[in-house]
């Protein structure tokens, strides 16, 4: 029985990855996931991408050293004693970035319950992004709205939100 399930994973609700996901969760309850070389760089450069636009002061930076992703909490290069994080890839080729502190969670399908249904149903194909205003204060800024749907929801969702912007998902 293997210990890892194919999953997509995201930490913000707007960045999804493939991953394999332990089938165990960490001590916070999270996923605990692990991605192929290819995914770790969208994975870096998703976390650069976000560090840049909004301001996390405590954000782990992440880059590349060789084939090595160094993870490091600003502030602390000066700290006695301090060793950013390495994530080496394992014996499969794979990273765990994110085990120890990081609040991964699984996606799945946002759309109506799947009840009698096979699981690779309610796996998403997609994630819809719209719009939405809110009612209660006419003068704010239109939300953006995520939500990841299968493939039998998807087209119930592009009905609702025909405006919204369709990003495929890669396969597991």
């Amino acid at each position: 029985m293997s210990n890892w399930a194919k999953a997509y994973v995201t930490i913000d609700g707007h960045d999804v990855f493939p991953a394999e996901v332990a089938t165990w969760t960490s001590g916070n309850g999270a996923a605990c996931p692990r991605f192929t070389r290819q995914v770790a760089e969208r994975v870096v450069e998703a976390v650069t991408k976000t560090k840049q636009r909004e301001s996390y002061d405590d954000a782990e930076e992440l880059f590349w050293d060789g084939d090595v992703i160094i993870c490091r909490v600003p502030g602390t290069q000066s700290q006695e004693g301090y060793e950013p994080e390495r994530i080496e890839p394992d014996h499969d080729g794979m990273y765990a970035i994110g085990w120890k502190a990081w609040t991964w969670s699984e996606v799945w399908c946002q759309g109506d319950t799947h009840p009698g249904e096979p699981d690779d149903l309610a796996t998403p194909v997609a994630i819809l992004t719209w719009a939405e205003l809110d009612q209660s204060r006419p003068d704010a800024q239109p939300a953006l709205t995520d939500a990841a749907f299968c493939a039998p929801c998807l087209e119930r969702a592009r009905a609702a939100h025909p405006k919204a912007i369709v990003t495929s998902l890669p396969p597991l």
